[in-house]
């Protein structure tokens, strides 16, 4: 039963929509090295839900900035348009996985403080540590734990009972979700990383984030598995 669910949610992941036209365009716009701030506003004007998200990102504790954000212009002079394009491109990308409206789902608040937070712990311990791409490790903090809003989206039920067993029995919420569900979420966001085509370290990092040993690139996981524990404490 167990492994007819989990190659159920394989397939749910094949059916999934291709990455947001709007997503594309910021890609692309980021690749300019001389895109202006007005023209980057404009494309994320496009979608008036990313603008919400992107404007409620960059109101967080975790940026303090001195004063309150109240447009996507300011917004990208206040984060920079490299920063700016990730966190967009990201809420792009959960986006597609949003549940119909009166749906219950997992606190998509405290979800997004958890994936902000990994990705600046992330970026600074890449800074401090001089590897990697410090944005590329920092994008990938804000996706790493997609396969969490794919369980909860298409086994809601599943999924609850497993962060109570999480909670109750002391037992890994991988682990409760390999015994419920018949997959784990890390496992799930690798496979989601594939399906949009990202790069090899955004899937890696992904799916070896709870168990960096078994990375072929062991650095690189274990950098987004520290940070990720570290906003915990």
């Amino acid at each position: 039963m167990m492994h007819d669910f989990a190659r159920k949610v394989e397939q749910v992941i094949n059916l999934l929509p291709p990455i947001p036209v709007v997503m594309t365009e910021l890609i692309g716009a980021l690749d300019d090295e001389n895109v202006q701030i007005g023209i980057l506003a404009k494309i994320i004007s496009k979608d008036p839900m990313m603008s919400m998200n992107v404007l409620k990102v960059a109101n967080s504790a975790f940026y303090k900035l001195p004063r309150k954000v109240s447009t996507i212009d300011h917004a990208v002079k206040m984060l920079g348009i490299t920063e700016i394009t990730m966190i967009c491109v990201a809420c792009g990308a959960y986006q597609t996985l949003v549940p119909p409206p009166d749906t219950e789902t997992l606190d998509l608040d405290e979800f997004w403080r958890h994936s902000v937070a990994t990705g600046i712990v992330g970026r600074r311990l890449c800074h401090e540590l001089e590897i990697l791409d410090h944005n590329v490790v920092y994008f990938i903090g804000l996706l790493h734990d997609v396969g969490k809003v794919i369980l909860d989206r298409y086994a809601h039920d599943l999924y609850k009972l497993a962060v109570k067993v999480t909670r109750e029995k002391n037992v890994s919420l991988c682990e409760a979700e390999r015994r419920l569900i018949g997959e784990s979420h890390d496992q799930v966001g690798g496979w989601v990383m594939e399906k949009w085509s990202l790069p090899w370290m955004f899937v890696d990092a992904t799916r070896y984030h709870h168990n960096v040993w078994a990375s072929p690139e062991d650095r690189k996981a274990a950098i987004k598995t520290f940070a990720r524990q570290l906003p915990l404490f």
